[in-house]
C-alpha cells in the first residue's frame, strides 16, 4: 500500500517537479488522478478487492489523458504511460488483483 501511495503522490506532483505543466487541463488532471490513486491505496487497507481494482480504470485514463488533453512536449504523455504501466503493475501484483490458483509471493 505505501509504494502505491507513493506512486499516488508522483503522479499527483509531476507536472510540478519536471517543469512540463503548461497545460492546464492536463495538469489538473495529474492531480486529480494522483489523489484519486492515494486514495484507491488507502481504501484498499480497508475492502481490499473493492478498492484495489479501482487503480485499473483510473490508470486507463492515466495512460491516454495525455493524448486526449494534448500536450506540448513528448515527456508529458510519457511521464502518464510510464505511471500507468506502474500502477497498474503494482495493483495486479496485490493479493487480490492475483488469479485465484497464484500463490502470494513469499518475502
Amino acid at each position: 500500500t505505501l509504494v502505491n501511495v507513493v506512486l499516488g503522490l508522483w503522479v499527483a506532483v509531476s507536472r510540478f517537479a519536471l517543469g512540463f505543466s503548461q497545460n492546464e487541463p492536463d495538469k489538473r488532471s495529474n492531480l486529480a488522478v494522483g489523489i484519486a490513486l492515494v486514495l484507491v491505496a488507502l481504501l484498499s487497507r480497508w475492502k481490499d478487492e473493492v478498492f484495489e481494482a479501482l487503480a485499473v480504470p483510473i490508470c486507463f485514463w492515466l495512460f491516454f489523458s495525455g493524448f486526449v488533453l494534448g500536450f506540448r512536449t513528448f515527456a508529458c504523455p510519457a511521464n502518464n504511460v510510464l505511471m500507468a504501466l506502474v500502477v497498474i503493475g503494482a495493483a495486479v501484483s496485490g493479493n487480490n488483483l492475483r488469479s485465484p490458483g497464484v500463490p502470494a509471493p513469499t518475502v
